[in-house]
């Protein structure tokens, strides 16, 4: 199996978990409604296909991963449905489609990303039968805090900002669930000799993640000539020093991923990060 062909096979377990134990038992209020329209939009499940990828490797039963994939996503979905109200980044859409609050009204988009935030903690202790699982659960509410932190940290973006307060923000707003969808399977096996290096693929794949994103969006707002302030590594500090943190951080990944024998998927999911143009 290659690896689109993996990677839409990890899609298409979580995709089937998620409907069946979550969209299936939604109500047609109006809060469940705006749940139904940002959870079900289509996204590229990052986070769910990663935690399952380690799963796999480090042979964590899908029965088992499946409730904190579903509960990572939940909080992820939280973050972008609050994080495109006017009282944040003020977006009118979000993945080719109008943004909830649009469709709907700011008080059903907040209520939707809250409602979302407490079935990420439902889903995750409904299946917490042993110690490793509550330490799971643990480390999702402690990346859930840091990514947090890191909204809270761009809400003051200011354009003289440096380099350093940057990453901070990505270190936190980005990286911090990818970190937790790679450190959950890890601490479901009691791998806790492994945290370290997975800590540091995590921030560096979330870097990785973030400047590709940087860059596209970069290029896109020369082509429509935006005017629209918000943080952007390239746009804050050139082209080049985008591209050589870019590199920088993906050699990072490339160092702990090869420290994983026959974990082929891992390098290549770096390289599709890297590579993406959308």
């Amino acid at each position: 199996m290659n690896f689109t062909e993996r990677y839409n096979n990890y899609k298409s377990i979580a995709e089937e978990y998620f409907v069946k134990s979550f969209f299936e038992k939604l109500s047609n209020s109006s809060t469940d409604e705006g749940i139904k329209y940002s959870f079900f939009a289509g996204g590229k499940r990052i986070r769910p296909i990663l935690m399952l990828a380690f799963a796999d490797y480090f042979g964590v039963n899908y029965n088992d991963i499946l409730p904190f994939a579903l509960a990572i996503e939940c909080v992820h979905v939280h973050s972008l449905i609050h994080d495109d109200l006017p009282q944040l980044d003020n977006d009118n859409f979000r993945r080719g489609k109008p943004c909830l609050h649009r469709v709907y009204s700011d008080a059903v988009a907040i209520l939707s990303g809250d409602a979302l935030l407490n079935y990420a903690y439902m889903t995750a202790l409904k299946s917490c039968d042993c110690s490793e699982k509550v330490h799971a659960l643990q480390v999702l509410a402690d990346n859930t805090n840091k990514m947090l932190f890191g909204q809270s940290l761009d809400t003051s973006y200011s354009k003289d900002w440096g380099i350093e307060k940057v990453l901070e923000v990505y270190e936190n707003k980005t990286s911090a669930l990818i970190t937790a969808a790679i450190i959950i399977p890890a601490t479901l096996k009691n791998l806790s000799e492994l945290f370290s290096d997975l800590n540091i693929l995590g921030k560096n794949l979330g870097l990785l993640f973030q400047v590709t994103d940087d860059l596209i969006d970069y290029d896109s707002k020369l082509k429509t000539e935006s005017e629209k302030q918000e943080l952007n590594f390239v746009e804050m500090f050139g082209v080049e020093k985008g591209l050589k943190l870019k590199f920088d951080v993906m050699n990072e990944c490339y160092n702990i991923a090869d420290k994983f024998k026959d974990f082929e998927f891992l390098k290549l999911f770096i390289d599709y990060v890297a590579e993406r143009s959308f």
